[in-house]
């Protein structure tokens, strides 16, 4: 029928990755957005876990002021940029909320780049590669990290955590006690050795989304069956 489909494998913390071709990380670029068609007679329907990985974490923690932020509708990423660029949260959420102009573009770069930080952030990424993913300098960076840190103290002790139970039992897991072993941290290879810490850090938010995720598509699709439309699920993207 000359569409292009892709294809779904399972990876260990049990999201779904997509190649061949990759759907999940398109570029932000309307000219690439508008090869998205919809079958004739048929549309695309978007369902959005807002900050999915980024509310997990806050419960994981307990962070009483990013749990704090949830329940008072603040727009997370644009709470972390106003620390990292010294701009009064209020201020900036109105222009974000106002109409087009040169400062809004500005306002709505420097949340882009908080919200990239923070799920860099929550991954475990080092501050190199924050700066990379970033597209930034190093010292930007760790300055926009540093906001996070002292937005949210308690990320901190939570990844503290998250390491030594895993050091202690071997393995990460996430909120459904679905685990990863991390044979990694026997190595006696340093690089090895960081690399199953940092999956440490990200398996319990990174796989707690996923399972959540995956749930609901499956509710979805039997929902779908039962009232016996014409429709599927197309496609899923994580951050």
């Amino acid at each position: 029928d000359g569409r292009v489909r892709t294809s779904y494998y399972q990876v260990e913390t049990g999201r779904r990755s997509s190649s061949k071709p990759n759907l999940q990380n398109i570029p932000r670029d309307a000219r690439v957005k508008r090869v998205f068609v919809a079958a004739p007679k048929h549309l695309f329907i978007m369902n959005d876990y807002k900050n999915l990985e980024v509310r997990i974490a806050a419960v994981l923690s307990g962070d009483e002021s990013l749990i704090g932020a949830f329940l008072a509708g603040k727009d997370i990423h644009a709470v972390v940029a106003s620390l990292a660029y010294e701009r009064d949260y209020g201020e900036a959420a109105a222009v974000l909320a106002g109409g087009a102009s040169e400062l809004k573009q500005k306002y709505a770069a420097e949340r882009q780049t908080a919200k990239s930080a923070m799920f860099a952030f929550l991954y475990g990424a080092s501050d190199d590669k924050l700066a990379l993913a970033l597209g930034v300098e190093v010292a930007l960076a760790v300055r926009v990290k540093e906001s996070i840190l002292s937005a949210f103290p308690k990320l901190a002790k939570m990844f503290d955590n998250l390491q030594d139970r895993a050091v202690r039992l071997g393995y990460a897991e996430n909120a459904f006690s679905r685990r990863r072993y991390l044979t990694g941290l026997r190595s006696e290879r340093r690089a090895i050795v960081n690399e199953a810490l940092r999956k440490a850090l990200n398996t319990p938010i990174q796989s707690t989304a996923a399972d959540i995720t995956l749930t609901a598509a499956t509710r979805l699709e039997k929902r779908l069956v039962k009232l016996g439309l014409r429709a599927g699920l197309e496609l899923e993207i994580h951050e």
